[in-house]
Formats: structure tokens, C-alpha cells, sequence
């Protein structure tokens, strides 16, 4: 979706839904991939949306997948 100043991208799935753990340590800026050896591609996501001026969110809530969202403002 997009509008004058925001442009998202929005990817839906239906599988597992993350808990609300893995998702607060996924978007956790100080997470280090490096203690478990999991989490690299969202890390690295997080720091070229950084880089952007972009953000990632992750809803789970609907307990049928995930809802990830990608915004440049």
C-alpha cells in the first residue's frame, strides 16, 4: 500500500504464528544472531531498513500465521 509520504509492503502466510517472545527478540535492536546461531535474515533486514529510513513490524495475532510489514516513510 502506499500513500503521499509511506510506502508499505505488506507479506502475509499461514503457517505457525510466531510467539510473542521470538517476535519481541527478533525486533530487539541489540539481538545478536551470533548466541544462537538463528534470527541472521531479520537482523540483517532490520539493519538495511535502518540504513533506509524503514521499519518491520510482525503481527501474529490472528494465531493463523504472520502479518510482516516493511514501511519507508
Amino acid at each position: 500500500t502506499q500513500d503521499r509520504s509511506t510506502t508499505r509492503i505488506i507479506m502475509t502466510d499461514a503457517g505457525i504464528s510466531m510467539d510473542e517472545q521470538l517476535i519481541a527478540r527478533i525486533l530487539d535492536k541489540s539481538y545478536n544472531p551470533e548466541k544462537s546461531g538463528q534470527g541472521w535474515g531479520y537482523k540483517i533486514i532490520i539493519e538495511v531498513l535502518a540504513r533506509l529510513q524503514g521499519t518491520l513490524s510482525i503481527d501474529a495475532s490472528s494465531g493463523k500465521g504472520n502479518k510482516i510489514t516493511i514501511t519507508f516513510n
